[in-house]
């Protein structure tokens, strides 16, 4: 045994990694393993399952003990010892029958159910047979019965009982209840045995132990029946939410019920069950019970891994399959045109690459494109540059089919591994075709941002109104390297415009400094909208609570500018006012009113920027909201932390001050007087905002 153990360790032995190192599985502790017992319903199943057996076993190896003395003497050691071998010798001859030819196929026709009961049933036989005959052979019958079952059939059941588990609870559980448990349940048995057969218990003989026996059974029949039935249903919750490693199934070998349950899943709608439980099956070598009906279902990855589980089944039977599995080269999806490719090699023997290169020529653009990606997985340069070639011709399709050429080709890409196929993306991101513009930014997605050479692309479509919100997630997922790319972008002058004014919504999704210092130099660029969301991106960051640092010099500077431009809008609107025009109902007085209600919000945005954003908020909330006497505590408190010139400059925007009060205040900070309408109308015609100068125009 040794020699064999050595030699597994040195044949298996896996080497660490050195950067990640060996994880080391912890145990668990006696309250926490009891806890877990507490929590979980099944696994108190099949902790009884396991004390009954246990317990059954103590009363049945203690009537043979018993009757062994009995009938051979007290003293007779020799004669007693040869009874006893005789028994072991059977019990292990039976058990490596049982186990070798007899358990597997219990699990296989039988299922785990009847397996639970074959070893109640045969403690309760024997239990009976004992009260019936006082044979010696009878108690050496129960045992060999016992102790062969036990090892075997009922071992292996109850590994099966344990797979519905999820893995945490497993890891932590299993030996606890295999181990603690058991010890427990044997040494609960042996006090039990004591009170039943002891002079001052109840004195019972070795044959009427067997009541204790049927006792037991009846106990332990009720709960293996209540534990196939948990089984069931924790197994069929346990698919449900993807809980079942597949890799553990294989310990079941094939159980009946576990079969039939996968069986069952593979008529659920949902396409992930039916994924899931194909790859159950699939580890349980139970391939052949995927029916091809699976190659009509309407989603296409049930289909892609029908086809997947077809092609590894027994040639004889795939064979019967095949025509079938031609017939999805023409399906919709590539990805099942491509699992269909493969396949066909696998039942014919053949590989995927020769046979897709004849399919390059084929008339229908869908099998050239599904031959490509096939060919692109080789890695060998011929195929490669064919697979390219053919992909680029299709690509650039502008037949009347071209729409959807165009988008199938879309699709294939984001499937092939080698870089070399991304540039082919580049174009069909700008397709003229929205679908396969749609379709050209799903693959982007998937490929992931391993790569960089779709980031100039990216950054151009955040002026589309359908690919805009995508692209900019793409772009976030790229994290801090992407920010100098974004920043570089957002400051030239001869990028478009509105490619520039969104590109600060992006920055705000990426927390880090490097964004915080792009959005802060945008506070100095002539484009108000622009400006406006700089503000707004970096309030988002602000509102994290992350550990950057806001440059205090800059965001001032910026926060006296809105309050400039917010005096001299008050200013012109009340020359407006004086010189007849109705300022407040005209397009250009309610433009104005509207300018100068976003002035007061960037300046609070601002201000959330340099001071506790909290405080800044309910400040803001409490101007605009509160009562007379709440508006005046918040005026205080602002008033107390504003300082120097923010104090001058911005108490007089916030605070609620009669109208010729804070006109005046206005052009005394603007150094500025009245002016006539004439005026007033050159100046905002000229205004920076081409909305305002517009409606001046239109006045």
């Amino acid at each position: 045994c040794a020699g064999l153990v050595a030699l597994i360790i040195r044949r298996e032995r896996v080497e660490a990694d050195p950067v990640a190192g060996v994880r080391q599985e912890k145990g668990v502790s006696a309250t926490e393993a009891f806890a877990l017992l507490r929590e979980s319903k099944h696994l108190q199943i099949i902790a009884l399952v396991i004390s009954f057996a246990a317990v059954g076993a103590a009363i049945i190896e203690q009537q043979l003990n018993m009757a062994a003395q009995a009938a051979k003497g007290a003293g007779a050691t020799d004669s007693i010892t040869e009874f006893l071998a005789q028994v072991g010798l059977w019990t292990s001859s039976i058990g490596f029958v049982i186990q070798v030819w007899l358990t597997s196929r219990i699990h296989r026709y039988l299922g785990i159910g009847f397996a639970l009961m074959v070893l109640p049933v045969s403690l309760g036989s024997t239990a009976i047979v004992m009260l019936l005959n006082a044979a010696l052979w009878a108690p050496g019958l129960a045992r060999v019965l016992d102790q062969s079952l036990r090892y075997t059939v009922d071992k292996t059941t109850r590994e099966i009982l344990f797979l519905p588990l999820p893995a945490q609870l497993k890891l932590k559980a299993k030996s606890f209840v295999d181990v603690t448990v058991d010890r427990i349940a044997k040494a609960a048995g042996a006090l039990v045995l004591l009170v039943l057969v002891k002079p001052w218990g109840l004195h019972l003989n070795w044959q009427r132990l067997s009541y204790a026996s049927l006792a037991v059974t009846g106990l332990w029949m009720f709960m293996a029946l209540r534990a196939r039935k948990g089984y069931l249903t924790a197994f069929r919750q346990s698919i449900e939410r993807h809980e079942v490693v597949v890799e553990d199934v294989r310990l079941s070998r094939g159980d009946l019920s576990t079969v039939e349950t996968l069986v069952q899943e593979l008529s659920q709608p949902d396409p992930a069950r039916v994924v899931y439980a194909i790859d159950l099956l699939e580890s349980l070598d139970k391939r052949s019970l995927v029916t091809p009906l699976l190659l009509y279902h309407e989603s296409s990855a049930v289909r892609q891994r029908a086809l997947r589980a077809i092609g590894a089944v027994r040639s004889d039977i795939a064979l019967q399959w095949l025509p079938k599995v031609r017939r999805m080269l023409g399906d919709a999806d590539p990805t099942v045109r491509a699992a269909a490719i493969v396949a066909i090699g696998a039942i014919n023997n053949e590989d995927a690459a020769s046979l897709s290169r004849p399919l390059l020529a084929d008339p229908d653009p869908r099998i050239r494109v599904t031959a490509a990606v096939a060919l692109a997985a080789t890695g060998l340069p011929d195929d490669t540059e064919a697979a390219e070639a053919a992909l680029e011709g299709l690509a650039g399709s502008s037949s009347g089919e071209g729409p959807a050429v165009r988008r199938d080709v879309a699709a294939a890409l984001r499937h092939i591994e080698d870089p070399r196929f991304r540039r082919l993306l580049i174009p069909l991101l700008y397709d003229p075709s929205p679908l396969v513009a749609d379709e050209a930014m799903e693959s982007v997605r998937a490929i992931g941002t391993s790569d960089f050479v779709f980031v100039p692309t990216l950054i151009s479509l955040l002026r589309s109104r359908t690919l805009k919100g995508r692209a900019r997630e793409v772009l976030v997922g790229y994290g801090e390297p992407v920010v100098s790319a974004l920043a570089h972008f957002m400051r030239d002058p001869n990028e478009d415009l509105w490619v520039r004014r969104h590109i600060p919504g992006t920055l705000g999704l990426i927390t880090a400094q490097a964004s915080v210092d792009a959005l802060a130099g945008a506070l100095e660029e002539r484009d108000g909208f622009l400006r406006y969301k700089a503000i707004t991106a970096l309030h988002r960051i602000r509102r994290t609570d992350a550990a950057v640092t806001f440059p205090k010099d800059a965001i001032e500077a910026q926060t006296l500018q809105e309050a400039r431009r917010f005096f001299n809008y008050l200013s012109l609107h009340d020359n407006l006012r004086r010189a007849g025009q109705p300022a407040d109902e005209a397009l250009l007085g309610r433009a104005l009113l509207e300018k100068m209600s976003r002035m007061r919000d960037r300046i609070y945005r601002l201000l959330e920027l340099l001071y506790p954003w909290r405080d800044m908020a309910a400040a803001e909330w409490t101007m605009l909201h509160g009562d007379p006497r709440a508006r005046a505590s918040a005026s205080e408190y602002l008033d107390n932390v504003l300082g120097g010139q923010l104090r001058k400059r911005i108490m007089p925007v916030i605070e609620d001050l009669p109208h010729d009060e804070k006109v005046r205040l206005g052009n005394v900070l603007l150094k500025t007087r009245p002016r006539d309408l004439e005026e007033t109308l050159l100046q905002l015609i000229n205004d920076e905002d081409p909305v305002i100068a517009a409606t001046a125009i239109e006045l």
